[in-house]
């Protein structure tokens, strides 16, 4: 669970003027570009399960528990203004992720009682372009670099299934309109397609990073084996379960975050780990790279989202946002310093669970002079 309102110490001991600790310097409300304050016709109404930036950041997609997802347009210096809602989800929108080929192309995945995997077009709105039954809830989404898979996990591990089958992902082919579902023997956390869309690189319960070949669609239509996904590499990456992971924006690096709260940088061509972020105290749940790659954004169980810096692993920033946050997201944008989070409205009280907006825009300060 969070740990909301827990003290945090600054990295600038409170005397940048950038600092928004410093009590002489900006406030964290200082921050703001804009709330979701765009009308009743265009917020959720409900809680807010995912957001992603679309190729080049121009566009902000979010999914909610009230079965929409909304698209804002979103201009360098943070204004919004709403493009359009995707209705006709028949559950609860739980990931949703753009196309990284396209910039009007958006995937959403539904709840467990639709379980559909759908591609949208912003510029025909009315209908998904495509429209995929699964025969399970999922959970975690990810397009390949070339935009020619769309991948799913599931969201409930089989207790009665065989030792080797124990999760899985599974893979829609765009151009072919198919499916093809790989299995594996333990719980996959999170997963993405490696920067030449040939392998997958799952995160797991164990605390490992898995490597597997990835074969491309299948001529059968039965699920396979992770055997026929042809597993290349294990490594031992954290103590506790590594729930999230990304590739930074020229694929260098990618971070990785653990339930032990620790954030683990590693080196794409080798896989070997770099260095390692001790900022947070809870489980780490979201991470974002800035558009360059050299600051990453991170959110754990509590109000506070840290900033640090990707070649030395010094924490730059830790604002609190004033809730708990559930996903962070840097604009795709070059040289952007505009973050936008998503409040994790469930692990508030029903009396201030609808008080505030789900998704808030930031601007990250400058780093501190002052060390």
């Amino acid at each position: 669970g969070g740990v909301g309102g827990r003290k945090r110490e600054c990295p600038c001991e409170g005397q940048g003027a950038c600092c928004p600790m410093s009590g002489g310097g900006r406030s964290a409300s200082s921050f703001w570009i804009c709330d979701e304050e765009l009308g009743h016709d265009s917020s959720h109404t409900k809680n807010v399960n995912t957001i992603d930036w679309n190729r080049n950041g121009t566009r902000l997609a979010s999914g909610s528990d009230d079965r929409t997802a909304r698209v804002y347009d979103v201009s360098d210096r943070g204004s919004v203004k709403p493009l359009v809602k995707f209705d006709g989800h028949g559950d609860q929108v739980v990931q949703l992720a753009w196309d990284p080929s396209s910039t009007s192309r958006l995937a959403t995945v539904t709840g467990e009682k639709d379980k559909t995997m759908r591609v949208w077009d912003v510029r025909s709105p009315s209908k998904p372009a495509v429209q995929m039954p699964l025969d399970t809830e999922y959970l975690n989404m990810a397009w390949s670099p070339d935009g020619a898979y769309l991948g799913v996990t599931s969201a409930n591990i089989d207790s009665h299934a065989a030792p080797n089958d124990k999760d899985y992902v599974t893979v829609l082919d765009i151009r072919k309109n198919k499916l093809q579902t790989m299995k594996f023997p333990y719980q996959v956390e999170e997963f993405c397609f490696s920067p030449n869309s040939r392998y997958l690189i799952l995160t797991t319960e164990h605390g490992t990073l898995e490597l597997h070949r990835f074969l491309g669609s299948s001529s059968s239509t039965a699920p396979v084996s992770s055997k026929s996904s042809s597993h290349v590499r294990s490594v031992q990456a954290h103590t506790g379960n590594c729930y999230c992971l990304r590739v930074d924006p020229a694929n260098r690096y990618m971070a990785v975050g653990s339930k032990d709260s620790l954030i683990s940088i590693w080196e794409m061509d080798d896989l070997l780990c770099r260095r390692c972020l001790g900022c947070h105290s809870t489980a780490v749940r979201s991470l974002s790279f800035s558009p360059c790659g050299g600051m990453l954004a991170s959110a754990s169980y509590d109000s506070v989202i840290d900033i640090s810096e990707v070649s030395t692993g010094k924490q730059l920033h830790a604002m609190d946002v004033g809730c708990i946050v559930a996903q962070v997201a840097w604009q795709k944008r070059e040289g952007s310093r505009l973050l936008a989070f998503v409040r994790d409205a469930k692990k508030e009280s029903d009396r201030d669970r609808y008080a505030k907006k789900f998704i808030r825009i930031m601007a990250v300060p400058e780093p501190s002079s002052r060390r």
